[in-house]
């Protein structure tokens, strides 16, 4: 049974995956398997070093006979393969001189599987890293606040394109915001070694910026310097003062990463809109989202050759779409257009190219073409975290490859780690590859971090269903409804009732939604959910086959959320996977 428990491991940065894996005198090569203690090299054979690097980089959590024959012998039968386990493990623990009955790192757990509990000492990350901390407004000018929030944002957007240089996003900077916190402090929280202080001042009809970059341990300055440009013009300089900034900034830390060229010109009125647009999205909330499109609208009056203002269109239409606040096809049409019209004025908007890579997914259900997208955008945008959470969600809903999903999670959680989406996305992820117990680890502390998280309640529901506990499921996603009484929402919830046995309460809230959408959208997934939970196989199907026709995005799920489970058996379930063209791994 799966339980809420704190994950007792640290967390690993995905960048260092390929570093060697350090535990106790213990150091594992991942690329050679290749073995050594205190230095010295110790023999042990290739599939003993598959299963102990499964272990390992799985540490603290529980893996399955299955899930290792399924990793490191693949899906071929093995009429030996109990006994080629056990001899591994056998082996592994010769080497490590770990006792079964009393283990310092493999334990066993009888008829389920066995968990790495040995301590890991993690590489350090071959990055340098920063973070910007929110501008001060020294004029304290609430009605100003969005200038000096626009002038870190668009510098760290200038700093994160650096390959070299690990730049904390602004979700989790903007944390610091107001609180008298020491900077080795603030360090330790985001795991960076750099910061940028500035703050913005309003004197007369001029602006000053004072910037200033700082090491955090032992804390000392490294470089400061001052902007100054009429009041008038601010918006208009902008772009260029933050490449000044960021060029010095590059040449302290990353001096390879630094680029030529001048910053673009771009429409004082166009920025403002694009500004206030980009504080909007932060908030992450519906109607937020609503209110950003309006101002990226704002923005395209002023300059309709703006091209950050077309990929916010993109990207805030695919977010709407996604959280079924809008037709998805309508969205996600949409999104795909305004991508492809920032991308015709510029090709290096990599922020394009992500909502672009995200529509060819879900709206053309073009793998390939997809993939290359977001390549691309790790290209242009190495720090931009959202490209992280879109492919670890594509690794693992679409070619199923769990270490690789669960890296980009991680890695995404390395650019942001105060940010609920980020968080929730590594629980989200561990569940769609069947990691329940890293599911639950991970939402656990997430709705700790952030109380009103949505996604992590609902990973523990879903991952509750997965245990067959559709009871607890439904108390997860009950106090989900006290925080937003959406359709996704009720529709998990009736899901979890019916299968519990509470099919009364189940069908009132499918009446209730079909009765909603008689006068507004309600996204079709949310009936579909308790038509499945009420075993009402043949409305499911027609449903499913319905959203198919109008190729709606959420079938991508077929494979990976335990919501479908309970068709799973039936014929039906797999012949529509196999219309779906899944791709290889």
């Amino acid at each position: 049974m799966l339980s809420l428990v704190e994950d007792p491991v640290t967390k690993e940065s995905p960048s260092a995956a390929s570093a060697p894996v350090r535990f106790g005198e213990y150091e594992l090569h991942p690329s050679s398997l290749e073995l050594r203690k205190s230095g010295r090299r110790i023999k042990l054979e290739p599939q003993p070093g598959r299963v102990l690097l499964l272990l390992v980089q799985r540490a603290g959590e529980l893996v399955t006979r299955e899930e290792i024959r399924r990793e490191v012998w693949g899906d071929g039968v093995f009429v030996d393969y109990s006994k080629s386990l056990n001899f591994c493990l056998s082996a592994i623990r010769g080497v490590l001189n770990d006792d079964p009955r009393s283990p310092r790192y493999i334990e066993t757990l009888p008829k389920r599987g066995y968990r790495f509990i040995g301590h890991r000492t993690l590489p350090a990350s071959p990055k340098a890293s920063l973070a910007v901390l929110p501008f001060e407004n020294l004029n304290g000018d609430p009605r100003e606040e969005f200038i000096a929030g626009g002038m870190a944002d668009i510098l760290i957007a200038e700093l994160g394109k650096a390959p070299a240089l690990r730049v904390i996003s602004r979700q989790s900077s903007q944390q610091f915001k107001d609180k008298r916190i020491g900077i080795p402090a603030i360090g330790r929280q985001l795991g960076v070694d750099t910061f940028v202080e500035g703050s913005v001042l309003r004197v007369d009809e001029r602006i000053r910026v004072t910037v200033q970059l700082i090491h955090a341990k032992p804390e000392r300055h490294l470089w400061a310097d001052t902007y100054e440009c009429a009041a008038d013009q601010l918006f208009a300089e902008q772009p260029r003062v933050a490449r000044a900034i960021a060029t010095a900034i590059l040449a302290k830390l990353a001096p390879d990463s630094v680029r030529g060229g001048e910053a673009p010109t771009v429409n004082p009125l166009a920025q403002v809109a694009y500004l206030r647009g980009r504080y909007h999205m932060s908030l992450m909330s519906p109607r937020a989202l609503e209110d950003a499109l309006a101002c990226f609208r704002d923005a395209l009056r002023a300059d309709p050759a703006f091209g950050p203002a077309h990929a916010a269109v993109a990207n805030t239409y695919n977010l709407l779409g996604f959280w079924g606040s809008l037709p998805e096809r309508d969205a996600y049409r949409q999104a795909k257009e305004a991508a492809l019209r920032a991308l015709a004025i510029d090709d290096s908007l990599g922020t394009a190219h992500r909502a672009l890579g995200w529509a060819h997914w879900v709206y053309d259900w073009d793998i390939e073409q997809s993939d290359a997208e977001i390549r691309r955008t790790v290209q242009l945008c190495p720090s931009d975290e959202s490209t992280y959470v879109l492919r670890s969600l594509m690794l693992a809903i679409v070619r199923r490859r769990a270490e690789p999903a669960i890296e980009d999670a991680r890695l995404a959680l390395d650019i942001d780690p105060l940010s609920p989406r980020t968080n929730a996305n590594l629980a989200w992820v561990a569940l769609h590859v069947g990691r329940y117990e890293l599911a639950v680890r991970q939402a656990a502390r997430t709705l700790k971090m952030f109380p009103n998280s949505l996604q992590a309640l609902y990973v523990l529901g879903q991952s509750a269903l997965a245990d067959g506990r559709p009871a607890e499921a439904a108390n997860f996603f009950e106090r989900a409804l006290a925080i937003s009484r959406d359709p996704i929402t009720i529709g998990y919830l009736g899901h979890a009732q019916a299968l519990a046995g509470a099919r009364s309460e189940a069908l009132a809230w499918l009446d209730q939604l079909v009765a909603q959408s008689r006068d507004n959208y309600v996204i079709p997934r949310s009936m579909l959910w308790i038509l499945i939970g009420l075993r009402d196989n043949d409305r499911a199907f027609a449903t499913l086959e319905s959203e198919y026709q109008k190729r709606s995005s959420f079938l991508w799920w077929l494979r990976s959320v335990p919501l479908f489970h309970p068709i799973s058996a039936d014929p039906r379930y797999h012949d529509l996977v196999g219309r779906m063209g899944f791709p290889e791994a």
